[in-house]
C-alpha cells in the first residue's frame, strides 16, 4: 500500500475512532471518559502498527494521535451539549 493512501485510512480510522468514543463518553463520568479515551487511543494506535507495519512513533503522532485526541474532545463537547 503506497505511503499516502496508509496516511489517509489511519486519519480516517482515527477520525471514525474519535467520534465514536466521544460519543460513548457522554454516558460516564469525566474522569472515566478520560481513561476510555486514551485507552482506545492506544488500542488503536496498536492496531494500526499491526496493519501498517511499524511506521514509527513520528508517524502515529502526525497520523492518528493529534487527529483523534481533537476529534474526540470535539465530538464529546458536541455530544454532551446536545445530549445533556
Amino acid at each position: 500500500m503506497d505511503e499516502s493512501i496508509q496516511s489517509k485510512v489511519s486519519v480516517v480510522i482515527h477520525s471514525l475512532a474519535g467520534i465514536i468514543v466521544g460519543w460513548t463518553s457522554t454516558n460516564f463520568d469525566v474522569w472515566i471518559s478520560f481513561l476510555l479515551g486514551i485507552i482506545a487511543l492506544f488500542v488503536i494506535g496498536y492496531l494500526g502498527e499491526f496493519a501498517f507495519g511499524k511506521k514509527g512513533f513520528k508517524w502515529w503522532v502526525s497520523n492518528g494521535f493529534i487527529v483523534y485526541i481533537f476529534v474526540w474532545l470535539a465530538s464529546w463537547i458536541y455530544f454532551f451539549n446536545v445530549l445533556v
